[in-house]
C-alpha cells in the first residue's frame, strides 16, 4: 500500500511538472494566437489603434497572471462586449469585473467563464433577462451583495426608484407595465422582465468590482487572488508560464502588424506551389 500511495504521488508530481514545462509551449502558443485574432475583432469593433487595444490587452494579461482566472476566457469574451457598443476602456473593467464577482462569491474560472459568456449575451440585446440572470445563479454568482450593488446602479442611473424599503422599475416590459416592488431578497427575478437591469447599469456595476481606490474592489481583487486549491494552483502556475510562452512567440513572430506580414508573405510563397502541384497531380490521374 506504502509503495502504491508513494507511486502516485511521483506520479502526481510528474504529471504537475509536465503541466509546467511542456504543456504551457502550447497553451502559450494558442494563447498568442488568440491575442491576434482578438486584437482584428476589437479594432473593428471600437475602431481604436493598435497601440490602445495592445494596451487593454495586457492589462487583462496581468490580472489574469495575477489571479485564478483565465486570459483566453476574458480575451475571447471581451470582443463580445465592443461588438455590443462597449467602448474598450468600459469592456475591460467590466470583463475583470465578471472574474471579481466570480471570486467574491467563491466561483471558479469555468463559472466565471459561462458568466462572462452569458452577460455579453445580455448586453447584445439591451438588458439582462430572466434566462441570463438564471446562469449567473447556476454559476454561483447571484449573491445577495452582487444584487444590492446592480439596484443601487440603477438607481443611480435611473432605472429603478425607491418606495419605502423596497425599488420599483422606472422602465417597462413588453405589454409597458413596470415591475412590481422588489428588493435584493424579494421577487428579484421576476422584476428583470420590466428590463430595468440595462446594459449601462451592468457595466458600470462590474466596473465597481475593479475599482481598487474602494474597499469593495480592493476586497474583490484579493479574493481573485485567492488560490484555495491544489487544481487552482495548478491553473494559476500554468497561466503565468503560459503567458510567458506567448511572449515569446510573440518576439519570434512579432506583433500583429509584423505576424500579418510574415504569415501573409508565406502564404503568397507556399500557395501557389501547392496549387500548381495541385493541378499537375489531378492532370496526371485524370490522363
Amino acid at each position: 500500500i506504502g509503495f502504491d500511495i508513494a507511486g502516485k504521488l511521483v506520479g502526481g508530481l510528474e504529471n504537475a511538472m509536465r503541466q509546467l514545462t511542456v504543456a504551457p509551449l502550447t497553451t502559450g502558443f494558442n494563447e498568442y494566437e488568440l491575442k491576434m485574432d482578438s486584437i482584428k475583432t476589437i479594432m473593428s469593433g471600437t475602431g481604436e489603434s493598435l497601440d490602445v487595444v495592445n494596451q487593454k490587452i495586457q492589462e487583462l494579461n496581468r490580472y489574469a497572471d495575477q489571479t485564478i482566472y483565465s486570459f483566453s476566457d476574458m480575451t475571447s469574451n471581451i470582443g463580445k462586449f465592443t461588438n455590443s457598443g462597449v467602448g474598450l476602456e468600459d469592456a475591460t473593467a467590466a470583463i475583470q469585473g465578471v472574474a471579481n464577482v466570480a471570486a467574491l462569491a467563491g466561483a471558479n474560472s469555468q463559472q466565471a467563464s459561462h458568466a462572462m459568456y452569458n452577460f455579453a449575451q445580455a448586453i447584445s440585446s439591451g438588458s439582462v433577462k430572466l434566462i441570463d440572470w438564471k446562469s449567473i445563479e447556476n454559476a454561483n454568482m447571484a449573491t445577495k451583495g452582487f444584487k444590492e450593488q446592480l439596484i443601487q446602479t440603477a438607481l443611480e442611473l435611473g432605472t429603478v426608484v425607491e418606495e419605502g424599503d423596497h425599488f420599483v422599475s422606472t422602465t417597462t416590459d413588453m405589454q409597458g407595465n413596470i415591475s412590481d416592488n422588489f428588493t435584493a431578497l424579494s421577487n428579484f427575478n421576476n422584476s428583470l422582465s420590466a428590463n430595468w437591469l440595462t446594459k449601462d447599469v451592468l457595466v458600470k456595476t462590474l466596473a465597481k468590482y475593479t475599482d481598487e481606490t474602494t474597499e469593495l474592489g480592493r476586497a474583490a481583487f484579493a479574493a481573485a487572488q485567492d488560490v484555495k486549491t491544489f487544481t487552482q494552483l495548478m491553473e494559476t502556475l500554468k497561466e503565468a508560464v503560459g503567458s510567458g510562452w506567448a511572449m515569446t512567440f510573440q518576439n519570434i513572430f512579432g506583433d500583429f502588424d509584423e505576424a500579418k506580414r510574415l504569415w501573409t508573405e508565406l502564404n503568397n510563397i507556399i500557395s501557389p506551389f501547392i496549387e500548381e502541384t495541385s493541378k499537375k497531380r489531378n492532370q496526371f490521374v485524370k490522363d
